[in-house]
């Protein structure tokens, strides 16, 4: 998987152009409809983005009505992801059927099979394609009206030279034996990680080797749900020296392993499942403790970096903030001032 800045309006107009080039007889119309606050780019595999447009827009296609329309609304979300809504005017699905539609050789009926044939494997690809890029897909219908797909796609937040195959593979649930591909976007040389057999990494100027690193005992948990990131984070902190990491997948699960677990140092995403990062910091940094005993230092790794957000998280009780796209610079000076 190659994660990089992708220009979204780039992606999107060649889909569509190629997608209008194979209508044929349907003769449908494709509508890119675009948010004026979209960003310019996501970090996130550009190959895997077309896949899954070329599935949706190829179904959506293939179910409108003759000579009709398909939209493609693109529009931005709360975490600085993207937001993509598939829609055609067609025959439409039963909502009895709509959590079938994603399993393998499964359509929506047999009469679907019947007028368009198909073996019920692509929108299966698709929702392993979203979530391989930590998104999420859904679907709604009005039978005899409009079928939409929803899927949103989270900034990849990748500013690390290389991430090793395990990896990729790991968030597509996939295996191969074709060589090591690099599945992120290449950094400034000040920040690349050497790979050396001392495993040396830079950042602020300085050189970190792992035996000797001031974080080597630290405990640090990195709480974030987005896969990419956790794996991400854990190789950065890898590269610094630190010597534990524990990962949590929501807010409300970096509470639970705090209350069980001495952590130094918590990493915390802010948009994330059942609770989010503020309440979880909150909950953290409020926590009644043993005398002997210190809350940790909660750094809000976000990118919500506008300075009304700066003061929620300060006010939640993070003594730091990074924001999204992070990289090993980041990371290795704040974790200076913390050390």
């Amino acid at each position: 998987m190659v994660v990089r800045p992708v220009n979204l309006r780039e992606t999107v107009d060649t889909v569509v152009k190629s997608m209008e080039m194979k209508t044929g007889v349907n003769g449908a119309r494709i509508l890119p409809i675009w948010s004026p606050t979209v960003p310019e780019t996501l970090f996130t595999d550009s190959h895997r983005l077309q896949q899954i447009l070329f599935n949706l827009l190829g179904n959506a296609v293939k179910f409108s009505k003759p000579n009709g329309t398909v939209e493609i609304k693109i529009s931005d979300d709360f975490e600085g992801g993207v937001k993509f809504v598939v829609k055609d005017y067609g025959k439409g699905i039963e909502r009895s059927q709509l959590n079938l539609i994603f399993e393998p050789f499964t359509q929506a009926s047999s009469e679907i099979q019947i007028d368009y044939g198909g073996t019920g494997l692509g929108l299966s690809i698709t929702k392993k394609l979203v979530s391989a890029l930590g998104g999420t897909i859904q679907a709604d219908s009005v039978l005899g009206e409009w079928t939409e797909f929803v899927f949103q796609l989270p900034q990849g937040n990748i500013s690390i030279e290389e991430v090793s195959d395990s990896v990729c593979e790991e968030a597509t649930g996939s295996t191969h034996s074709t060589p090591p591909t690099t599945c992120a976007t290449a950094v400034p040389a000040h920040e690349q990680i050497t790979p050396d057999k001392k495993r040396t990494a830079s950042f602020a100027g300085h050189e970190v080797h792992e035996q000797a690193s001031p974080f080597k005992k630290a405990r640090v948990l990195v709480a974030d749900d987005n896969l990419i990131n956790q794996k991400l984070l854990n190789r950065v902190l890898s590269r610094l020296g630190v010597g534990h990491v524990d990962v949590a997948s929501d807010g409300q699960e970096a509470v639970d392993m705090e209350s069980q677990n001495e952590y130094d140092v918590i990493l915390m995403d802010w948009q994330m499942p059942r609770m989010n990062g503020l309440e979880a910091t909150r909950r953290i940094v409020n926590r009644e403790r043993l005398s002997s005993c210190f809350a940790p230092k909660v750094v809000m790794v976000t990118a919500n970096a506008t300075d009304q957000c700066r003061q929620e998280a300060a006010e939640a009780g993070t003594i730091d903030f990074i924001s999204k796209p992070f990289t090993l610079n980041k990371i290795g000076a704040a974790f200076e001032k913390l050390f």
